[in-house]
């Protein structure tokens, strides 16, 4: 069983993984996958379905460093682990990007995963944590100045350290997202299986994550809230506390780059909530 592209008419198949393993993802998220890197994302098939996948996105180098491949969506159905099909993806995966010049490449990876990265030369970079809402009769009003939102790269590219331009417009593509901006920030938020997913949002102050934070949940107030973030940041996890959050879940982010590549200066005390753990 080897590796092949995946494609939209395996939807339904890689929907009953997601389903499978409570994952937040919807259809609209792995549409934007398989269009933003068709031949990136990957699948074995077994008994005349897709069983396994894992997928990347890519983004572009900030002048002077070398380009980013995030790796996200690596999952098997439970019935059909243990017989090294993460592996095979993951093996075929990374080999495809460093052919291609990719000499950083990252991802955020569960308990489970964590070994088989470790032993792909995946080093651990620092925790991620999910944070979740549960729904609240109480309403948050939103305050302050929040407009239609426009991507600001002189914003997102020091926060992130590469260009996200090509993720962030396709993130207002499911029925439901949404984002905004206001003075010092911008935020997004889109509809998940589970729960509606508060990022990313990148802002200069807490002042501003707070008032995005505040126009997000005024929309949402009745629904479970996911909200991953960094805990580095710790003003980050302040406000999610504040607003009625509670961590459940820490992942590990990962790096696996050539000895003497350096990656783009970012400033992590300006992300307040990732774009999510298949995009970073």
């Amino acid at each position: 069983m080897e590796p092949e592209v995946l494609s939209p008419a395996d939807l339904p198949d890689l929907l009953a993984l997601c389903r499978a393993a409570h994952w937040n993802q919807t259809e609209a998220d792995w549409r934007r996958v398989l269009a933003l890197e068709p031949e990136l994302c990957l699948g074995i098939r077994a008994g005349g379905r897709i069983v396994s996948t894992a997928a990347a996105v890519t983004y572009s180098p900030a002048e002077g460093f070398p380009p980013l491949a995030w790796i996200g969506m690596v999952l098997t159905d439970p019935e059909h682990r243990g017989h090294g099909f993460a592996r095979r993806l993951m093996t075929r995966l990374t080999a495809t990007l460093d052919g291609r010049g990719f000499a950083v490449q990252k991802l955020d990876a569960t308990s489970m995963g964590l070994p088989l990265y470790e032993q792909l030369g995946f080093l651990a970079e620092q925790p991620v944590e999910r944070w979740q809402r549960d729904p609240s009769r109480k309403r948050i009003q939103a305050s302050g100045v929040v407009e239609p939102f426009r991507c600001d790269a002189a914003l997102d590219i020091p926060a992130f350290g590469w260009d996200r331009s090509r993720l962030l417009p396709s993130l207002l593509d499911a029925p439901g997202a949404d984002a905004a901006l206001t003075e010092g920030g911008f935020a997004m938020g889109r509809p998940g299986a589970i729960a509606a997913y508060f990022g990313p949002c990148a802002a200069r102050s807490p002042l501003a994550a707070k008032r995005l934070a505040n126009w997000f949940l005024a929309r949402h107030h009745g629904e479970v809230v996911f909200w991953d973030l960094l805990p580095h940041n710790g003003e980050a996890q302040a406000l999610a506390r504040s607003l009625g959050f509670r961590p459940v879940r820490t992942l590990v982010r990962m790096v696996r780059r050539p000895p003497g590549v350096t990656e783009p200066p970012r400033r992590d005390e300006h992300i307040f909530a990732i774009a999510g753990f298949e995009f970073g």
